[in-house]
Parts: C-alpha cells; structure tokens; sequence
C-alpha cells in the first residue's frame, strides 16, 4: 500500500522528511513529486438528501458542471462521486454544502509519476 504526503515548505526542510521516513522500518521508499511532474487526484464520495424533483434537478446540475457521476439513487437520497483536482472536489462540496449533506467520505491526495518515472 501507499501513504501519500502532502508537504509545502523549504527545500531542506522537505529533504529532512524525507531523510527520516526513509529511515522507518516498514517504509520501502519515499520520492518527492513536484505537481508538474505527476498526476495529482483526489476523489469524493457524498451522499446527500434528494426527496423531491426540485432539489434532485438541482443536485444533478452541480454535479454535471463538476463533471461528477451519480453512483447511488434512492426515493430519499442520492451518493455522487467528485474526483479531480482539490481544488475542484472542494468548490463542488462548498456548492452541495446548500443542500443536505448526510455523509461525505473523501480520499485525500493520490499521486503518480507522468511518463515513465516509477512513482
């Protein structure tokens, strides 16, 4: 499996971490990737109250403009999927946070190298 982390911050201080989660015992290997050089996605899963016609149409329009998908569907509530950038996955929820959200579940970061660079 793998851990992905997120760090901003000087040079030397990211050489550090990295210096240091290399030395943990069940850590195989630890790379930086900067955005540019790597693919970058975060996915979310929300389910949200839809007990009416009016508000499942415009649940549904928020999601299309995100480019969202509908997974699940019920008289009572709907789960969509958001995947994307961060910045993306956020803008969407902030948007759905107008309607009632029962539960969100979300992944966090996953990254993989471009090209052929292993990651």
């Amino acid at each position: 499996s793998r851990l992905t982390l997120g760090i901003s911050g000087d040079p030397a201080g990211l050489s550090q971490i990295i210096l240091q989660c290399d030395k943990l015992i069940d850590v195989i290997h630890c790379q930086e990737h900067m955005p540019e050089d790597a693919v970058v996605r975060e996915l979310a899963l929300i389910k949200i109250k839809a007990d009416n016609a009016e508000r499942r149409t415009e649940i549904l329009q928020i999601v299309e403009h995100f480019g969202g998908k509908t997974v699940d569907f019920s008289e009572a509530s709907m789960i969509i999927r958001i995947e994307g950038a961060s910045d993306k996955v956020d803008a969407s929820v902030r948007l759905l946070n107008n309607y009632e959200i029962i539960e969100t579940v979300r992944t966090g970061k996953v990254v993989m190298a471009r090209g052929e660079q292993e990651t």
